[in-house]
């Protein structure tokens, strides 16, 4: 399809969180316009899964859904700035 993903490839640590593969890869995928229907086929779980795990991370991130920025957006900046891709 029309995601390409390779599995040798590691995310990295995002903040102070304890790394997880699963919520370090689904980070990796939001920040990559992924749905969740993309990121549960890329990481071979249940769809239904992504939600509470997307919300793991926004906990984990301290990204209050209060704010007026989305938290998938949020989620996005700071992946982006923490490896490199747009300056902080």
């Amino acid at each position: 399809g029309p995601y390409s993903y390779s599995r040798s490839l590691t995310a990295p640590t995002i903040g102070s969180r304890t790394p997880d593969p699963q919520s370090d890869g689904s980070l990796m995928f939001i920040s990559s316009g992924y749905a969740d229907a993309a990121i549960s086929e890329e990481l071979q779980i249940d769809e239904n899964m992504i939600e509470p795990l997307l919300q793991t991370i926004y906990t984990d991130l301290h990204i209050d859904e209060s704010e007026s920025i989305d938290q998938r957006v949020q989620a996005t900046l700071l992946y982006l700035q923490e490896t490199a891709q747009v300056p902080s």
